[in-house]
């Protein structure tokens, strides 16, 4: 099998649209017309990782090759992956003497569903109720063995919750508020054209923030939906609250603005970063600020008073797929499966390897003491406070169908899974 010239260019232009690189990948599409390659069935079977996944297997066929013919000589191959495999063999003894003295670990548990229902891009908990998309253009309230069903006009893009009884959908510039019986109560428009990535509300529920693909952020007043205030940037990455009245967003010129609901200028930026930062993320806890940055993939911690903390530890180098906060720790995973946690000295408590696959999606349960990971096969796994395994989930995957969305349910003890082609499932955890 080999790979043509175009072909080798497409799966470079699909990574660097995947890592958030749009101008490089515009770049290089510009000169080779590779985003033209083939058709719209075969760029659907090229899946997201899929330039990592063949230089990890062709590392692996080196290794085994050079095995097989006993090759001794030096190689710059060989230089990289020399401690590695040094460090892989000491761990397979290791993991020998203790099943040899009877200290054997537990097989992880696989799971069958509690609870089927159709395939989804996205799904919530409201209530004990289960709130999820159908492709046509219609969300679904499913009680028991009874559906309520809501008529939309265009895609849904996301689902949110609000947890005064409304059902909050998103479609593409749109955003409608539900009742819980399936009556519309208010409907707003924000931008023809523009897709809605996020919505945050503040503490207090009085203001919603909205994210949307034009790089602008709109605060809303939750009740009316009334613009109160809109930040237009082409420079603007992504957004979180502070406080009630304060909020922060990034920008492409690697740094952090923070606003209030009064004052159309920055009261203050957060300079550090060398590379455009991706997420963002507050702990109420601590009032403490995470960051991290796209190529580099480094993280840090603001304070009050503007200073920061570096966190040292095990690098990640692939894109981090959740950052989030978790009683004072935080916690950074990435798409390679690699895991960090760190308190909020910037100490790094625990690192390590979840999976050897590519991981789409991670959610930390809401108590903290459960991780639920959703890997490039579709399989969820759940991990425990330790980092060990213990419940796998692998359902029977088709042609182009993969995991969509994770949510936890408020209780900790259930897990929405949303596939696209496939059944989404209820796990009971």
């Amino acid at each position: 099998m080999s790979l043509t010239s175009k072909e080798v260019n497409y799966i470079i232009y699909r990574y660097l649209q995947e890592s958030g690189y749009d101008l490089s990948a515009y770049a290089l599409d510009q000169q080779s017309q590779c985003s033209k390659y083939g058709n719209e069935d075969i760029r659907n079977k090229i899946k997201p990782g899929c330039l990592i996944s063949l230089i990890q297997k062709g590392i692996l066929y080196t290794i085994a090759e050079s095995e097989v013919k006993s090759e001794q000589s030096l190689t710059f191959l060989g230089s990289l992956i020399n401690n590695d495999l040094d460090s892989i063999t000491e761990e397979e003894i290791i993991r020998s003497q203790k099943q040899n003295g009877k200290q054997q670990l537990n097989e992880p548990e696989v799971i069958i569903p509690n609870f089927k229902f159709n395939s989804s891009l996205t799904s919530d908990w409201y209530e004990d109720k289960i709130v999820y998309g159908k492709e046509n253009n219609a969300i679904i309230i499913i009680n028991n063995d009874d559906e309520i069903i809501l008529s939309h006009p265009l895609n849904i893009v996301d689902l949110v919750i609000f947890h005064e009884f409304n059902l909050w959908s998103c479609a593409g510039s749109e955003i409608r508020v539900w009742s819980p019986d399936g009556k519309l109560k208010n409907i707003t428009n924000l931008q023809e054209g523009i897709i809605i990535k996020e919505l945050l509300w503040n503490d207090s529920n009085q203001y919603l923030m909205v994210l949307d693909s034009n790089n602008t952020v709109t605060i809303l007043d939750s009740v009316t939906l009334s613009v109160i205030k809109k930040i237009n940037s082409s420079e603007l990455v992504t957004c979180c609250w502070l406080s009630c009245d304060k909020f922060a967003i990034t920008t492409s010129s690697n740094n952090i603005k923070i606003f209030d609901i009064e004052s159309l200028k920055p009261i203050g930026i957060l300079n550090g970063h060398e590379h455009i930062i991706s997420l963002l993320k507050f702990d109420k806890q601590t009032k403490l600020l995470a960051s991290c940055s796209e190529t580099d993939y480094n993280i840090k911690i603001w304070n009050s008073s503007s200073s920061c903390l570096d966190l040292i530890g095990k690098k990640h180098t692939s894109p981090i797929i959740e950052l989030c906060w978790n009683n004072g720790l935080l916690y950074s995973i990435s798409i390679e499966g690699i895991i960090n946690i760190w308190n909020d000295q910037g100490n790094n408590l625990k690192n390590g390897k979840l999976v050897n696959n590519l991981i789409y999606i991670a959610k930390l349960s809401p108590n903290g003491k459960l991780l639920a990971i959703g890997d490039d096969n579709g399989k969820v796994l759940i991990f425990n406070e330790n980092l060990h395994l213990i419940k796998v989930y692998q359902p029977e995957m088709m042609e182009n169908s993969g995991i969509c969305d994770l949510k936890w349910n408020l209780e900790s003890n259930k897990l929405l899974c949303s596939y696209n082609v496939i059944d989404s499932v209820v796990l009971n955890v």
